[in-house]
């Protein structure tokens, strides 16, 4: 990797000299993003800047599904993933209640902070 790289923005490419994160411009480290929960895990998702670290099978839907991630739910009991027009989980069949709750929470912060 060459120096000019080095001392280029992630997200815009824009040169800068020094930065707080040593990735991002101080613009781009200052914008806001969409940032989402995955409530069982407590990892977070940004769709404006996607992270690498998020690797949990819970976090799947939020990430890969065409589906809006506050239409998705999840089994209190059993926390499998339950999704819109689901009344219960696969592992409820059996049982008579299947406690259903959201499975993301939307929110936001500045880049620099993710």
């Amino acid at each position: 990797m060459s120096d000019d790289s080095m001392n280029r923005c992630n997200m815009c490419d824009a040169t800068f000299t020094e930065n707080e994160s040593d990735r991002f411009c101080d613009e781009c480290a200052n914008s806001e993003i969409t940032t989402w929960k995955c409530i069982r895990c407590g990892n977070e998702w940004s769709p404006d800047y996607y992270d690498e670290r998020m690797y949990s099978d819970c976090c799947h839907p939020m990430m890969e599904s065409d589906i809006d991630n506050e239409e998705i739910l999840y089994c209190k009991d059993t926390w499998k993933t339950v999704w819109p027009g689901e009344k219960k989980c696969t592992e409820c069949d059996e049982k008579e209640d299947c406690t259903l709750v959201e499975a993301y929470t939307e929110g936001n912060c500045k880049l620099k902070e993710f």
